[in-house]
């Protein structure tokens, strides 16, 4: 990277050798060792002089050089402003021979590139009263964050004015991340500066900061974007996913319950009688449905299948189902029905007995209605895939949801204690 041109001088309060490395509209040169504001207009008069002030850290110095935005800047000054709740940054002042100065704050490993913004944004003026609606310039919208005062803390290098300790500005900030929008008010004007969140490594490479004096980010700046890709991406695929899915299972419960192959009416005097039925294609799933008429009542039920008087498939299952009331309330438990999923091996003609095992019950009590269907389509994989989908979605969401909730904490924060 080409050095641009340094020239120095000598502090006339303290001698110290200074490098000046703004241009013509340098107005003020503060001196690192001795405190004295000069003014660059007047021979670099002495124009005030504080004392016992400390360097706030930065890994960035007066006279580093960086290229932003394609753009070769050289710091030539710092400010360091302070809330009355304790909260400082640092506004560091850039400068580029082709394009002018701009400022780069830095605030717990957060960057900001400013620009100062000729076209005024709507509405004009925010000083004396809380900004509520939002404010627009360059066709983006941004949102109101926070407004408070900010007083200047330490000062060193070059400024395009004189800036002295206590001085004190407006602030009201709104944003669109990873833009920003500051109306800055002082005892004489406004001004509107655009800032752009720029990650941390991106100044860090671009002032070829060595990895063991950068600073990592603390906390959610008010402008920093929410990045977070591989969430984002799942979160908009499973959405989409998960809706797909739910159309299947829509789907499938329309046109995917088969062909009925068997419906047949068991009471106690036929139970054990065997009913025929066929199956067209072995390769399709059947669906068997037994529906009983138990009241306050358990059974268990044995269904057998045969292929020319041989058992080829057979299960078993127990039913329940109790009800009643109880302090003025219905309750009940259990289930007259039970299903099952299978297939059998070949297509052809089969028969189905069903067999009351065991039951509290009478045999002549016993009633069930048996229900076979050939080519079922199952539906609860999807549903399962859509829960999945759904839950993957509302992880996302929850995420970018609790990165927004962080940046606006402080300020609500600090609105609630103005409330109180």
């Amino acid at each position: 990277m080409a050095n641009s041109e340094i020239r120095s001088i000598q502090c006339t309060q303290c001698g110290a050798p200074l490098d000046l490395h703004g241009g013509h509209r340098v107005r003020s040169l503060t001196c690192t060792y001795c405190g004295a504001v000069m003014d660059s207009h007047q021979d670099y008069q002495l124009v005030y002089q504080y004392k016992n002030a400390m360097r706030p850290a930065c890994p960035l110095k007066i006279g580093m050089q960086g290229i932003i935005e394609n753009i070769e800047f050289t710091i030539i000054g710092i400010l360091q402003y302070a809330c009355e709740d304790s909260e400082h940054w640092l506004e560091l002042q850039i400068f580029s021979p082709t394009h002018g100065y701009h400022w780069l704050s830095y605030e717990q490993g957060h960057f900001i590139f400013n620009r100062r913004v000729r076209d005024v944004p709507r509405p004009t003026q925010v000083k004396g009263f809380r900004l509520r609606g939002p404010a627009i310039l360059h066709q983006r919208t941004f949102k109101l964050y926070e407004q408070y005062d900010a007083e200047v803390h330490y000062v060193e290098g070059e400024l395009t004015w004189i800036a002295r300790k206590g001085d004190s500005v407006n602030i009201t900030e709104a944003i669109a991340p990873p833009y920003i929008l500051s109306y800055e008010t002082s005892a004489n004007e406004t001004e509107y500066y655009l800032g752009q969140y720029l990650p941390g490594k991106t100044v860090y490479e671009a002032f070829a900061i060595e990895k063991s004096e950068q600073q990592k980010p603390q906390g959610i700046h008010a402008a920093q974007p929410y990045h977070a890709p591989l969430i984002t991406g799942f979160g908009k695929t499973s959405k989409w996913f998960a809706l797909l899915n739910i159309l299947l299972v829509l789907l499938l419960l329309f046109l995917g319950q088969g062909t009925q192959r068997l419906h047949n009416h068991f009471s106690g005097s036929n139970m054990a009688e065997r009913v025929t039925f066929t199956i067209e294609d072995a390769n399709h799933l059947l669906e068997l449905k037994l529906d009983t008429n138990l009241q306050n009542h358990w059974a268990s039920y044995d269904v057998i299948i045969y292929q020319q008087d041989k058992e080829v498939y057979s299960l078993n299952r127990e039913i329940s189902f109790y009800e009643g009331r109880e302090g003025g309330e219905y309750w009940s438990e259990g289930n007259k029905g039970a299903s099952a999923l299978f297939k059998l091996p070949t297509a052809g003609v089969y028969q189905l007995a069903l067999i009351a095992t065991e039951s509290s019950l009478t045999k002549q009590g016993f009633g069930a209605y048996v229900k076979l269907y050939e080519g079922v389509m199952v539906s609860r994989y999807f549903m399962m895939l859509a829960g999945l989908m759904l839950l993957i979605w509302g992880f996302a969401f929850f995420h970018y949801w609790n990165f927004e909730a962080r940046r606006w904490q402080a300020v609500e924060e600090d609105d609630e204690d103005e409330d109180d």
